[in-house]
């Protein structure tokens, strides 16, 4: 997150999208909005689900969690499973309804998820 701010203070890009930093596991992004609405800068946030930490679907072994964070994660949808902010609505419309952040960027193979986010993204509840 440090790179953002020295390539901002070095050019002058309007947009910023970062990934994983704005989700139920990591909130690193929360840090820097400040700075971005000082600098009158935009923010689009990537993959709230963590790059599939925050579902059931198998890690690409390139994930940077570590293995803590991963066997918690792991353990989150039987432990906590009628808890509403770990359904994949609520994770994928934290995002979406923060007015700090221009837009959400989620990503699937799957066109029936694509089609579930878009639903929920005319519900999503600003806060």
């Amino acid at each position: 997150m440090k790179m953002f701010k020295f390539i901002l203070d070095q050019t002058d890009l309007d947009v910023v999208l970062s990934y994983n930093h704005y989700t139920l596991q990591n909130t690193m992004l929360g840090d820097l909005v400040p700075y971005l609405k000082a600098k009158g800068r935009r923010h689009h946030d990537a993959a709230p689900f963590s790059a599939r930490l925050l579902t059931n679907q198998p890690l690409p072994p390139w994930h940077k969690a570590t293995p803590e964070v991963r066997a918690i994660c792991k353990k989150l949808p039987t432990t906590v499973p009628r808890m509403a902010w770990i359904s994949p609505n609520w994770r994928c419309n934290s995002a979406l309804a923060n007015e700090d952040l221009t837009t959400c960027v989620v990503g699937s193979a799957n066109p029936a998820n694509v089609q579930k986010w878009i639903e929920w993204s005319r519900t999503a509840a600003r806060f």
